[in-house]
């Protein structure tokens, strides 16, 4: 929002008929009350990118719960999204990945599902789910693999800002 108000600002120091000076009001109103509010705007909120790539995939994001908001989850859980969604698309043909989240006390529990075709044999974590799993991990968390009756990812986070490994 901000860099629009600063174009069309400039544009119409060159050129003050070439722009609609209501709009450009629109867009300075829009960033103070941005400013005083202290209101994130949309692209600035936790898990905003990977539900933009899942859309970009074609995968549709059902979230049941609340996402965690502390800053040291976050990356987490979106690391967690999106090996769901690559390996929906890659390894079940799915086209919904759902992500349950609890609150368990003293840390969530947050499951990981697909609507695509059941996976048959061991699942190892390689790949993404490797790295998922070290992610996990370095948080303090831990991770489990679930293949039946149909795969699913469970993890648990311990809750706080602070809380050092």
């Amino acid at each position: 929002m901000g860099g629009q108000s600063i174009l069309l600002a400039k544009r119409y120091l060159y050129s003050p008929d070439s722009v609609d000076k209501n709009r450009m009001l629109e867009f300075w109103q829009d960033n103070v009350k941005h400013l005083i509010n202290d209101e994130p705007e949309e692209w600035e909120l936790p898990y905003y990118v990977i539900s933009k790539e899942a859309d970009r995939l074609g995968i549709k994001l059902s979230i049941i719960g609340e996402l965690p908001k502390e800053r040291r989850l976050i990356p987490v859980i979106d690391a967690a999204v999106s090996a769901q969604v690559g390996n929906t698309l890659k390894h079940t043909n799915g086209t919904t990945v759902t992500v349950a989240v609890s609150d368990k006390g003293d840390n969530y529990g947050i499951v990981l599902t697909n609507d695509g075709e059941s996976l048959h044999g061991d699942i190892e974590p390689l790949g993404g789910l490797e790295n998922l799993l070290r992610e996990v991990e370095n948080a303090g968390g831990l991770m489990e693999i679930e293949q039946a009756p149909d795969f699913a990812l469970k993890i648990s986070l311990t809750k706080g800002e602070d809380y050092v490994i």
